[in-house]
């Protein structure tokens, strides 16, 4: 199976036997979550914005306006961060 290369930007620091770079292990948190957390610098100042997202193969995709400062200037570096919580699950009745 593919693993993402693991480089300073994304080397898991706090417990390292914990992180995951398998692909299919990485997508399949992506895919389940509901909601991730997207942080970039705006002129100097840190943002972070919560919003839902999709993925394609590789591609992330990020809902948002045109207005909010992440998404109107084009690419940048920013982080996406989505977490998976076990009690955190809807039931269906």
């Amino acid at each position: 199976m593919t693993e993402f290369e693991q480089t300073p930007l994304n080397r898991v620091r706090r417990i390292p036997k914990r992180g995951q770079y398998d692909a299919a292990a990485v997508y399949a948190i992506v895919d389940e979550a509901l909601m991730c957390h997207v942080g970039f610098v705006q002129d100097g100042r840190p943002f972070v914005i919560p919003t839902i997202h999709a993925r394609e193969d590789d591609t992330l995709y990020l809902h948002g306006a045109r207005t909010i400062p992440c998404t109107c200037t084009g690419p940048r570096p920013a982080a996406c961060l989505k977490s998976r919580s076990p009690g955190n699950r809807c039931a269906s009745r």
